[in-house]
């Protein structure tokens, strides 16, 4: 028996009636959500406000540590770029202090420019002594592989050397050549039989 649609809607009204508590449940929510995006959005640009200068920092890299040099445990001196100075720092662990102070453009480009070089030299050495490690690594497991391999595998490699160096004249027939020739001379002797029994059929 199918109820009729005043009676589903009556339902329905009376449902909700009697559950007011979900609806209003939904509505809280949704006032929560709303009022917790628009704190997070009112604090970020407040944030971007008040605090420009920790953005930008990160972005544009105004403080950057360019070359480092360890003069003992925990003590070394840092060259430290600050806009278009270079300061000089010692590190001593528990402290750090400005030593030196470079505020000429030409030797602060001239400094930098030098330091650039020498990575760039170092890390290509790097990479060719790495290179040459491999190289000398992989030589010695051949001459290893030569020296322990007996008489008579070297002689089968020298026996397929020469095998390969003599080439067959094109005169000359492999056994795959012959096998095609006798297959195509069986299917000649085919189509002469299927011909010689058309013309039969068609005599009689």
């Amino acid at each position: 028996m199918q109820k009729s649609p005043t009676t589903a809607a009556t339902s329905t009204e009376a449902r909700n009636r009697s559950n007011p508590s979900a609806t209003v449940d939904l509505k809280r929510v949704g006032l929560s959500l709303t009022l917790v995006l628009g704190v997070i959005l009112v604090a970020r640009f407040a944030m971007k406000k008040l605090f420009p200068a920790v953005s930008v920092g990160r972005k544009s890299q105004i403080i950057r540590v360019v070359s480092r040099s360890v003069i003992g445990p925990k003590q070394q001196f840092l060259l430290v770029k600050i806009g278009k100075r270079l300061v000089l720092v010692g590190d001593s662990g528990a402290s750090m202090n400005p030593l030196a102070e470079i505020t000429d453009p030409d030797e602060v480009a001239e400094l930098v420019g030098q330091l650039q070089s020498e990575s760039n030299h170092s890390s290509v050495g790097a990479f060719a002594s790495m290179f040459r490690k491999a190289e000398t690594q992989f030589q010695a497991e051949d001459d290893e592989a030569l020296a322990s391999a007996p008489a008579t595998t070297s002689q089968a490699v020298r026996r397929e050397l020469l095998a390969d160096e003599v080439a067959p004249e094109p005169d000359e027939q492999s056994p795959p050549d012959r096998k095609l020739v006798a297959a195509a001379s069986e299917i000649n002797g085919l189509m002469d039989r299927v011909r010689l029994l058309a013309n039969r059929s068609r005599g009689s």
